[in-house]
Order: structure tokens, then sequence, then C-alpha cells
């Protein structure tokens, strides 16, 4: 992208629009809806656990 120009949130510092310019004159925006900063996660969520069922093989190497 030649420019990119981004807005925020004075109060809370959240991202609230993202604009692209291309060098052609094409642009892209995004905004941003209903953000909620750090949201609880559920524990799953960081599970490492091998996945369960016969279509995964899986090989477990100790660190040194």
């Amino acid at each position: 992208a030649e420019q990119i120009h981004l807005w925020f949130d004075r109060d809370t510092l959240l991202p609230l629009r993202a604009t692209t310019r291309q060098d052609d004159g094409d642009t892209n925006t995004v905004d941003l809806f209903r953000l909620v900063p750090n949201p609880p996660l559920a524990p799953e969520t960081f599970d490492t656990a091998f996945p369960p069922g016969p279509d995964w093989e899986t090989q477990t190497v100790p660190l040194d």
C-alpha cells in the first residue's frame, strides 16, 4: 500500500477504521465495530493436547 490511514477512539485507544490507498488509486477501508478489549477466553483456547482420533499421527519429542 502506498498510504495507510488509521483512526483510533480517543478515550479507549481502540482502532476504529483502517484505510489503504494503493499506487493505482484503489482504496480499501475496514471499519471495526463492537470491539471488546481483553475478552475472557475459554480454557480450551490454550489446550495443547493432541487431537483425538485415528486420522492424526502424533509424535512427542522431549527437549534437552
